[in-house]
C-alpha cells in the first residue's frame, strides 16, 4: 500500500490528502521532484505532455516538491516547466522518505484507486511521457509484484517503518583544509579558529522524525564529528550542541513554524563579509 499523506498545495489552496487524491481516478501518478534539480524541471515538462494527452481520463497527476525551497521558487519552476497539474509541497522530505525517494532523483510512483502502488521508476531515462505510458500499460520494468518488489532483481520498495510514517535520513560530510596563515586570529569558513597546516574535519548525522498529528511533525537528530561547536554555530546549519537536538514543526497551508534546530540555505555571497575593507571605495 502507498503510505498515506496530507500535504499543502503549492498554490496555497489548502491541503490535499492521499486518500482523496487516489480515489478520484483509476490511477494516479506521483512525481517527486526538487527545484534545484534541472533534470526534474525538464521531466515535469515532459510529464505535462503526457497530462495533455492522457490526463483527466481516469488518470491523475500530482507533483510533489520534496526540497526545502520556498513556495515562490517552486511556483517559478512549475511555470517554467509548463506543468498545469496539481503541485504539492513536501517540506523536509517527510513523504519522500516514506516512499524511499533518493535525494535529487526524479521519481515516479503509480498508485491505483485503492491506494496500491503498481509501478515505480527512479531517474527514468528517455522521454518521461513515454515512460509514464509504459508504466500505465504494465511494463514489467516498472511493475510492483505482490511481494512489493520493483521488478526482477530489485529490492522491496517501502519498509514497515516508512509505511508507519517514520522518516529516517542520514548525512555524512568531510572537509579538507590546507591552511597557510600568518599571525594570530585566523579563522575558517564558519568563523572557527584555525592554524597553519592540513586538517580533515567530518560529521555524521542521523535524523528520525514522525508525524505527531495532522499538522505537527516531531523528531530528533544524533550527530558525531570533530568540527567543534563554534563551526557548528557559525555555519549554514545552526546547532547549539555538538551531539544533536530535537525539533517540533507545525505546518498548515502557508503557515510554517519550527522549534528546535533548523537549516538555512546560504550562498558564497551571504557567507562573505561586505564591509569597508572588503569593498574599498575609490
Amino acid at each position: 500500500m502507498a503510505p498515506a499523506f496530507e500535504l499543502p498545495a503549492v498554490d496555497g489552496g489548502g491541503t490535499v490528502s492521499s486518500r482523496d487524491l487516489f480515489s478520484s481516478n483509476e490511477h494516479t501518478f506521483l512525481l517527486f521532484w526538487e527545484s534545484g534539480c534541472p533534470r526534474c524541471v525538464e521531466a515535469l515538462s515532459e510529464a505535462a505532455v503526457f497530462n495533455g494527452n492522457s490526463g483527466g481520463v481516469g488518470v491523475g497527476l500530482a507533483g510533489i516538491n520534496c526540497g526545502d525551497a520556498e513556495p515562490f521558487e517552486i511556483r517559478a519552476r512549475v511555470e517554467e516547466s509548463g506543468a498545469k497539474f496539481r503541485q504539492l509541497f513536501d517540506r523536509g522530505r517527510a513523504v519522500a522518505g516514506r516512499y524511499m525517494v533518493p535525494i535529487s532523483v526524479f521519481t515516479i510512483v503509480l498508485v491505483d484507486r485503492d491506494g496500491r502502488m503498481v509501478a515505480r521508476a527512479e531517474d527514468p531515462q528517455g522521454d518521461i511521457s513515454l515512460v509514464m505510458e509504459e508504466m500505465l500499460l504494465g511494463d514489467e520494468r516498472y511493475r510492483f509484484d505482490e511481494e512489493g518488489s520493483r521488478g526482477p532483481g530489485e529490492s522491496a520498495a517501502v519498509p514497515a517503518w516508512a509505511s508507519a510514517g517514520i522518516d529516517v535520513r542520514g548525512e555524512a560530510r568531510i572537509r579538507f583544509l590546507s591552511i597557510s596563515a600568518r599571525g594570530d586570529g585566523a579563522s575558517g569558513p564558519y568563523g572557527e579558529p584555525v592554524s597553519s597546516g592540513n586538517r580533515m574535519t567530518g560529521r555524521l548525522e542521523l535524523e528520525v522524525s514522525r508525524k505527531a498529528g495532522r499538522f505537527i511533525t516531531a523528531g530528533g537528530l544524533l550527530r558525531a564529528g570533530n568540527e567543534g561547536l563554534k563551526a557548528l554555530r557559525g555555519g549554514p546549519d545552526y546547532f547549539d550542541s555538538g551531539y544533536g537536538s530535537v525539533f517540533a514543526a507545525v505546518e498548515t497551508g502557508r503557515f510554517h513554524a519550527r522549534l528546535g534546530y533548523y537549516s538555512i540555505s546560504m550562498t558564497p555571497l551571504t557567507l562573505m563579509r561586505w564591509d569597508w575593507d572588503d569593498n574599498p571605495r575609490s
